[in-house]
């Protein structure tokens, strides 16, 4: 028997170990025998080739249309924020998705250049992927935080944007305590959340720590609630915001106040956003006796100036 084996064990030596170097090619596979300790290095090597590849290999897309916005993160200091980039349209299917590439610069005296450079899609395998793949909308985004301070200190005037395809500029304005944002165009890069009297320009309010909003979700476009806010607001020390430079809200339903002690900011520096009060609006009502008024009462939420529920 033992002179069977001798040319059967000959033959596997002289077959080759076949690699996955071709694309698509299963890893390698190498037999062990039970209660064999062996570290395979090769094949280890060859998995780390392989990512590499399907890392280079993945599809390096282009930027479009993307919304700009500010925000403000609790983690950062007050005179800090965040410049968000979100590709206007959401992606779908079976794939993961990068943050968008970027660069900037600063360009002496008074420049600031963002560029925008890809975002990376890789095919998420999966045995069943109608199943296994999360199908629903992903936000690819980015974010560089910037310094108000700092900004100011250095005399930086203007934000030049770029996808490579497109330019907007937005022009920088100090105020006291405060950073405005104006956008000279919107090709490629749409601001959000505009603000003032004309909707003119985007603004952070880095000096007045005790200024909230007051948020009433489920109002509807049709009902009057700004008196019935006020008045509530009122009831518990909150001093509306006023003047030219106060923070105005586009949506009907949030509204600024200064609140009355540090201990409310506080709170909603750890919880984000907590119930205030509730008011009560009158709605047409079709009944029997014709078209009455019906009361309704909508809850009041109390957040950070930035947090719109």
């Amino acid at each position: 028997m033992k002179y069977l084996f001798y040319p059967i064990l000959t033959l596997f030596l002289l077959c080759p170990l076949q690699t996955a170097s071709a694309q698509g090619a299963p890893e390698s596979q190498i037999f062990l025998p039970p209660a064999t300790e062996w570290d395979n290095n090769a094949a280890k090597q060859t998995q780390i080739l392989q990512q590499q590849s399907l890392l280079q290999e993945s599809d390096k897309l282009s930027v479009n249309e993307v919304e700009v916005s500010i925000e403000h993160p609790d983690y950062l200091e007050p005179h800090q924020f965040t410049l968000v980039m979100k590709l206007k349209n959401a992606e779908t299917g079976c794939h993961n998705y990068s943050p968008i590439d970027f660069e900037s610069k600063i360009i002496e005296p008074h420049f600031m250049d963002i560029t925008l450079n890809f975002y990376r899609r890789n095919f998420k395998e999966t045995q069943y992927p109608t199943f296994d793949c999360d199908q629903s909308n992903k936000i690819v985004s980015t974010m560089m935080v910037l310094d108000a301070k700092d900004l100011k200190k250095r005399g930086l005037r203007q934000l030049r944007f770029s996808n490579g395809a497109a330019r907007d500029q937005y022009n920088i304005v100090h105020l006291e305590n405060k950073i405005r944002l104006e956008p000279q165009s919107m090709v490629a890069f749409k601001a959000k959340g505009l603000t003032g009297p004309d909707k003119a320009y985007m603004e952070y309010d880095y000096g007045d720590q005790s200024i909230v909003a007051l948020q009433v979700p489920m109002a509807l476009e049709s009902d009057n609630i700004t008196q019935a806010v006020r008045d509530l607001a009122y009831k518990q020390a909150f001093q509306p915001i006023l003047g030219d430079n106060a923070m105005k809200s586009d949506k009907k339903n949030v509204f600024y106040f200064k609140a009355p002690n540090a201990s409310t900011v506080e709170d909603l520096k750890k919880t984000g956003y907590m119930e205030f009060g509730t008011i009560q609006v009158m709605r047409p009502y079709d009944g029997a006796q014709g078209r009455v008024g019906l009361p309704v009462p909508l809850k009041v939420f109390i957040s950070q100036p930035n947090k719109m529920l």
